[in-house]
């Protein structure tokens, strides 16, 4: 029982963890967007570095913008 409670406990934990990583990202995301900072720039420069397709880059970065509602706010239904 103690092991459940234990393994309950950490998921809890990463779920916060991933809570605030999520929000911490789309801070940052619309912190460039505020500096002027094209999406296409950013699509560009990260997929340049990383050698993932510009098409994968840009649906991660579209999927940021309703992330944390999508996962992390109550349903009101």
């Amino acid at each position: 029982m103690a092991k459940l409670e234990k393994k309950k406990n950490t998921f809890e934990l990463q779920l916060v963890q991933l809570e605030r990583q999520i929000k911490t990202l789309q801070k940052t995301l619309a912190s460039w967007r505020k500096a002027g900072i094209p999406d296409k720039t950013l699509v560009v420069l990260l997929s340049h570095y990383t050698k993932v397709p510009q098409g994968t880059i840009r649906r991660v970065i579209d999927g940021f913008d309703n992330l944390y509602e999508t996962y992390f706010t109550e349903d009101e239904t």
